[in-house]
């Protein structure tokens, strides 16, 4: 079992005992069949040994365009990729680092389904999913995020057969939840003090285009409320949540 710099072993083993869950799961359906866990399901199109899940697998700037590509696949992809020395193999940090494409993140498990990558799984044990990874698979990435909690997985001898929601789970977008923080402050009167407005404040500077946050960047902080409260994007976002 390979256990990744920085990784406890316990969460290296539900990491190595999920990716065998989901493949598993795909030789059942053999190649080109429909392969279900849990609420997941997917069309598999890769054979054995992999199946088409793979595990550390890094997301770059170029894959958040539409669809994001598989890396056995590089590099015949639809967009322009970076030049590296390994070709249809998932690189390492250091080796996307050198061709000047760092990852923007790296997910425990992505699963591919009809030539892209649909799903991702998060093992979770000491820290939870950050907000900022989040945002980046499911709202720039446009992937389904799943989150598995690693004691619930070490826990069992053999595939499970229920999954409850503390054990796995999707996790709501971050558009999503941003949307459900502005909806909760423009909810109790749109306070400008208080821990609600804390939420809410942090969330509309998530919504800032990137010219509007170079702005907010540049102003004093006792003007940067008032440049939040008056911005036409943060008018719209609040508009949109209120709709939700």
């Amino acid at each position: 079992m390979r256990k990744e710099k920085g990784e406890t072993g316990l969460h290296a083993a539900a990491r190595h005992i999920m990716l065998e869950w989901l493949r598993g799961a795909a030789a059942r359906a053999g190649r080109d069949g429909c392969a279900t866990f849990g609420p997941l399901s997917w069309s598999v199109n890769r054979p054995e040994p992999k199946w088409g899940v793979f595990d550390e697998y890094p997301i770059i700037e170029c894959m958040c365009y539409g669809c994001v590509p598989v890396w056995d696949e590089y590099p015949a992809w639809p967009m322009r990729p970076p030049v590296i020395v390994k070709q249809g193999i998932i690189p390492t940090r250091s080796e996307l680092a050198r061709a000047g494409a760092p990852p923007l993140a790296v997910v425990d498990i992505a699963i591919q389904h009809k030539g892209m990558i649909s799903d991702v799984i998060e093992i979770v044990y000491t820290s939870d999913l950050t907000e900022t990874k989040l945002a980046i698979l499911s709202d720039r990435a446009r992937l389904r995020v799943w989150r598995a909690d690693a004691e619930w997985v070490v826990k069992h001898v053999d595939d499970p057969q229920e999954f409850p929601w503390e054990g796995f789970r999707s996790v709501a977008s971050f558009n999503r939840k941003t949307e459900e923080v502005l909806k909760g402050w423009r909810d109790a009167g749109r306070p400008d003090t208080g821990i609600l407005w804390e939420g809410a404040a942090a969330a509309m500077v998530l919504t800032l285009s990137p010219k509007a946050k170079q702005k907010f960047d540049a102003l004093p902080p006792q003007q940067r409320k008032d440049f939040l409260l008056r911005h036409d994007s943060i008018q719209t976002a609040v508009r949109r949540a209120y709709r939700a």
